[in-house]
């Protein structure tokens, strides 16, 4: 089975959150792969209903790391990690007005570009956040940002290039991401978040990701820091570090075909 049909082995499809998807299964180029129910990847979980929060408390999760800005974080009130019984941090890889900034300098667009641009801002909280992937004490985590998709997408890749997983199969994870666009502007166009979808095209651009966007920036990580793990030694984590999260991510059971 193909990275992009197994979405819905991989997509936990709570009603009231989106883009919520397990990363497990993934085979790396040394035979081995990434272990089911470890590390979920996800939009932002205030709107979920209860059935939504008694699901994932019975998932067992143990950390939740919240990438959004200050300023989206507490727009959406109390965050439901306290009351499944999870450590909750925030580690924001852009500080509050980033966005503006990155938007004059690449535009409005998502892009590879754009992704690298991030680095700017997020040496210390990339640090602390790739420090938790290597605390066996954090896992099952999820990871989310508002839409689950770009800041989301960009630490979850650099995630999976450490476990050893292969760039083809990091592109298509990160492309999984408009699988469920559509199901999420449903939502929040019935529930008055956004004005109802005339532009498809606008859609897209807001809620999903263009497929080449995670391959730019992995390749910018190539040119500038010779890979993920020399942008992340250049931010202060260690071989030791690295080689605590391979064992947390990866499993013993066979990989996903």
């Amino acid at each position: 089975m193909g990275v992009i049909e197994d979405f819905e082995q991989r997509h936990v499809p709570f009603e009231q959150c989106w883009n919520f998807r397990d990363v497990g299964g993934y085979p790396t180029t040394d035979g081995r792969a990434v272990a089911w129910g470890r590390y979920f990847r996800s939009g932002a979980l205030e709107d979920m209903h209860d059935a939504d929060r008694s699901r994932l408390r019975g998932m067992g999760v143990r950390t939740i790391v919240d990438l959004r800005r200050p300023e989206e974080a507490r727009d959406r009130g109390v965050h439901p990690a306290a009351e499944i019984g999870a450590r909750y941090l925030h580690l924001p890889p852009l500080p509050d007005g980033a966005s503006a900034e990155l938007d004059a300098r690449f535009g409005r667009a998502i892009s590879g570009e754009r992704y690298l641009g991030y680095l700017d801002y997020a040496a210390e909280n990339m640090r602390r956040l790739f420090e938790v992937l290597a605390d066996p004490a954090s896992y099952p985590l999820v990871i989310h940002c508002t839409a689950g998709k770009d800041r989301t997408g960009v630490t979850t890749a650099m995630a999976l290039d450490l476990a050893g997983v292969d760039r083809s199969i990091i592109e298509a994870d990160f492309e999984l991401t408009n699988r469920d666009t559509a199901r999420w502007v449903a939502w929040f166009e019935a529930n008055g978040r956004i004005e109802t979808q005339s532009n498809p095209d606008e859609a897209r651009r807001r809620f999903g990701v263009p497929p080449e966007a995670i391959g730019v920036f992995l390749d910018g990580l190539d040119e500038r820091y010779g890979g993920v793990r020399g942008y992340l030694a250049s931010v202060g984590l260690t071989d030791a570090h690295v080689a605590a999260i391979r064992d947390n991510l990866l499993a013993t059971d066979p990989p996903l075909r």
